[in-house]
C-alpha cells in the first residue's frame, strides 16, 4: 500500500516538474502566486477579519505559510531572473516588483490606513 502511494507521490511531482520547465508556465505560476499573496496582505491589512469567524479561522492557518512565502518569493524570482535567458529577463521583472511591493504593503499598510469602528 505504501508503494503506491510513492508511486502517485512521485508522479505527482514528475507531473510539476514537466510544468516548471516551460519557462513561459513558470513566469505565470510566480506572477499568480506573487499576485495571490498581494491580495492576500491587502485583504487582512484593509478588512478587519476578526469579526467574522471564519475568515479569521482561515486567515490564522494561512499566514504563516502567506508570510513564508512573501519573504521567499523575492529570492525565488531573483534566482530564475540571474539565470534565465537575456531575452527572458524581461518576464520576471513583474513578479519581482510584485513580491517587492507586496513587501512594502506588509511593512506601511498599517500606518497608512487604520479602519474606525
Amino acid at each position: 500500500m505504501r508503494c503506491f502511494f510513492y508511486i502517485i507521490i512521485l508522479d505527482f511531482f514528475y507531473y510539476i516538474g514537466l510544468i516548471l520547465k516551460t519557462t513561459l508556465m513558470k513566469n505565470k505560476i510566480l506572477l499568480y502566486i506573487s499576485l495571490a499573496l498581494l491580495c492576500f496582505w491587502l485583504l487582512t491589512k484593509i478588512v478587519n477579519l476578526y469579526d467574522y469567524p471564519v475568515l479569521s479561522a482561515i486567515y490564522e492557518l494561512t499566514s504563516l505559510i502567506a508570510l513564508l512565502c512573501t519573504f521567499v518569493m523575492p529570492i525565488v524570482v531573483l534566482i530564475f531572473l540571474l539565470r534565465s535567458e537575456r531575452f527572458n529577463k524581461k518576464n520576471y521583472i513583474a513578479p519581482l516588483a510584485i513580491s517587492v511591493l507586496t513587501i512594502l504593503v506588509m511593512i506601511f499598510v498599517p500606518f497608512f490606513y487604520t479602519v474606525n469602528p
